[in-house]
């Protein structure tokens, strides 16, 4: 009886394992499909965060709003690493200068100067939108 419980066991332990494979072999080859996976464990992480800062502090807006700035600096610093032109710009390093800048925060330090990110994050989309895509233009 225990020889056929190891068998079965195996059995599924190598099906486990070939599915698994299946499943990277087609992720390496869907970038996109990647992506949307990852996404997805950010977003279980950020509501885990956010559940565990509302039982600490009873609003979490500003956690909430500094959350947003990120992520808008995020989405800001993959489209400058993906438009022509902009891949060795040093408008990525003063994105990530940014970005460090916005993490060392406190949330309610985030909240008192978002004025201050959301005109940045204006500026550096309107100078990936002019400066990036006019120089790929003139190559």
């Amino acid at each position: 009886m225990t020889t056929k419980k190891y068998r079965n066991a195996t059995i599924k332990l190598l099906v486990w394992l070939l599915l698994l494979g299946a499943s990277w072999w087609y992720l390496a080859g869907h970038p996109a499909e990647k992506s949307s996976l990852l996404s997805g464990v950010e977003v279980l992480s950020h509501r885990a965060q956010m559940r565990f800062a509302s039982i600490q502090w009873a609003d979490t807006s500003a956690l909430e709003q500094q959350y947003k700035l990120s992520r808008y600096m995020d989405e800001m610093l993959y489209t400058a690493q993906h438009t022509s032109g902009c891949e060795e710009s040093t408008l990525i390093s003063e994105i990530h200068a940014t970005m460090d800048e916005l993490d060392s925060l406190s949330a309610a330090a985030a909240v008192e100067q978002s004025s201050h990110y959301r005109n940045t994050i204006r500026n550096r989309e309107m100078s990936i939108q002019d400066h990036c895509a006019s120089s790929s233009d003139t190559e």
